[in-house]
């Protein structure tokens, strides 16, 4: 069972279960919830459990504070007894991930996630298993940020806080067992491999600790498809306390069918218990653990017969469009300028990144790729009645950093917008088209033919008027369903010769051609246009994998008075 402290108890400190090692500031209890009662110092605390794996997880509910007395609070695993480990701080909008090594601070990576509000209390999990040091935001399954490193591989989990003056609070703390609660049962024969690969089967699944190099998979777009293992011999416990499978799966690929999994305890023939709510999993490796009722574990009466079944079953979602994401923070200059990335982005979403110049050059930035038909330009570069519209794009990893775009002359103004749901391998769109058009308030992007179904289409149209006021409104298109102007992305600039753009969507559910777009100005200038059709991630046949399975009892400690399921009477007298 993992270590938990909900931290409903009196004010004070923390208790036994907790020591400082790192800082010189305390942590304390207010009002049911855990803070460091100073700042400054960087205080980690961590638990006093002898011993835990090396392979550990915290996850805790923790805030942060903003503004000049700004302070972070978040998970941590591996810490030593001088406080070196892996850490997180959560600040608005981010997670970002160190390791403290020999007494220094190094940065590991961030990624964007979607917390808005200081002083709130948001989920974070800290997963370091062997090499693969993760972190998950709000509950998800999925990692906002996966990295390797092999700097720390033992330690005790622990809390961190990083700040000035205020006091951000941490609760329902949450951590890896220290020791092993129970016998644990593992895989030790293939009763039956089903179509599963490859066997033997439970060779692949039976370690200490996961491997997630070595694993067992269904096949592929798996239709109730079942393998049984034979578990290890362990003696009976004569206690209905914790049992609980633990499995360790993921979905093999990205692809808009979904993988449901189903768990069966079974004793010879007879089944124990079953769950079937492990629907929808995901693409990460991830644990999964169900717990046995009382009654079910009381219905075991032969530990050297259990045996676990997996269940596969691929459901069809088809494709669906792709959709439109976060709109990052626009930068605009004379000179070179940085655009924000977009909130919330994870992996395998789509950048695009628009640039508006006075019709001059734009050189990709590190890691962007240009879209096909752009740029589109017009008028003399550097001019005043001058525009380019640039587009680039790139796949979005777990943890990016924001590009710089080079100064290409007079002025830029750029921003990246992230999609979700594309074709996850090659270029992310269908086709494109785009043009120039000559000095008008009236806007018409030519359209285009797709080959897919349910593309999303990306309109847009660079201006030259020099006004850090949005320009474009009135997007229409007849061919397209829910046409929606992205209001995050109608940015201008007056900087040099001024100019910027403005981008819209639409939905194309079935193959064939788009008209023309149509928009409109609030100043007449000289424009280039471009339409992009973003191919929906395709629906493609997936396996479920397994590279881990355990299943724990508590462990035997003597003979007993009493047996389960013995009959106890009491004698009242007077």
């Amino acid at each position: 069972m993992p270590v938990t402290d909900d931290f409903n108890r009196s004010n004070g400190g923390l208790g036994a279960n907790w020591e400082r090692v790192r800082g010189t500031a305390d942590w304390e209890i207010n009002t049911n919830a855990a803070r460091a009662t100073s700042n400054f110092d960087q205080p980690v605390m961590r638990r006093t459990e002898s011993a835990f794996p090396d392979d550990q997880y915290t996850q805790l509910k923790c805030s942060f504070t903003t503004g000049g007395n700004a302070a972070e609070t978040g998970p941590g695993v591996r810490f030593d007894g001088s406080g070196n480990g892996y850490y997180v701080r959560l600040t608005q909008n981010l997670v970002t991930l160190f390791r403290r090594s020999g007494g220094a601070d190094n940065y590991l990576g961030e990624a964007t996630v979607t917390a808005p509000t200081a002083s709130t209390l948001y989920t974070v999990k800290l997963e370091a298993i062997g090499t693969a040091i993760k972190v998950y935001f709000g509950g998800s399954g999925t990692a906002s940020l996966s990295i390797t490193d092999s700097g720390i591989s033992s330690g005790k989990p622990g809390i961190y806080h990083n700040g000035n003056t205020d006091h951000p609070f941490v609760d329902d703390f949450e951590c890896t067992d220290a020791t092993p609660a129970g016998q644990m049962a593992r895989p030790d024969s293939d009763v039956s491999a089903g179509s599963w690969t490859a066997t033997p089967l439970y060779a692949k699944v039976d370690e200490v600790s996961a491997n997630d190099a070595d694993y067992i998979e269904s096949p592929s777009a798996p239709s109730n498809s079942i393998c049984e293992l034979g578990l290890s011999d362990v003696t009976d416990p004569e206690s209905s306390a914790t049992h609980t499978l633990r499995v360790r799966r993921k979905k093999s690929a990205s692809s808009s069918n979904q993988i449901d999994m189903r768990y069966r305890v079974v004793q010879g023939a007879a089944e124990i218990a079953s769950w079937t709510d492990d629907n929808n999993i995901g693409t990460d490796w991830s644990n999964v653990s169900r717990t046995l009722t009382s009654g079910q574990a009381d219905a075991i009466t032969d530990y050297a017969n259990l045996r676990v079944e997996l269940r596969a079953n691929q459901v069809s979602q088809g494709t669906s469009i792709p959709t439109f994401l976060a709109a990052g923070t626009a930068a605009s200059g004379t000179a070179g300028v940085t655009p924000g990335l977009p909130a919330g982005y994870a992996a395998d979403d789509i950048f695009l990144l628009f640039c508006e110049t006075a019709n001059e050059a734009v050189t990709a930035p590190s890691g962007y790729t240009a879209v096909a038909d752009s740029p589109q330009g017009t008028g003399t570069a550097g001019g005043t009645t001058a525009t380019r519209l640039s587009v680039f794009w790139k796949r979005a990893t777990a943890s990016e950093t924001a590009p710089t775009v080079a100064d290409p002359g007079n002025h830029v103004i750029a921003q990246i917008l992230a999609f979700r749901g594309c074709v996850a391998s090659s270029d992310p769109w269908d086709v494109t088209s785009g043009d120039t058009g000559a000095s008008s308030t009236s806007v018409t992007i030519p359209g285009d033919t797709t080959t897919v179904a349910n593309c999303l289409i990306v309109m847009a149209v660079a201006n030259a008027f020099d006004s850090a006021t949005s320009q474009t409104s009135g997007w229409a298109n007849p061919d397209l369903s829910n046409v929606a102007e992205l209001t995050a992305a109608n940015s201008n600039t007056a900087s040099g010769n001024g100019g910027g753009f403005g981008v819209a969507t639409g939905g194309k559910a079935t193959i064939g051609t788009y008209g023309s777009t149509t928009a409109t100005l609030a100043n007449a200038t000289v424009q280039g246009r471009m339409t992009i059709a973003l191919k929906p991630l395709a629906q493609t046949d997936v396996k479920a994998q397994v590279s881990w399975i355990e299943f724990e009892t508590p462990l035997y400690t003597g003979p007993s008075p009493f047996r389960r399921g013995d009959a106890c009477f009491a004698m009242v007298g007077s």
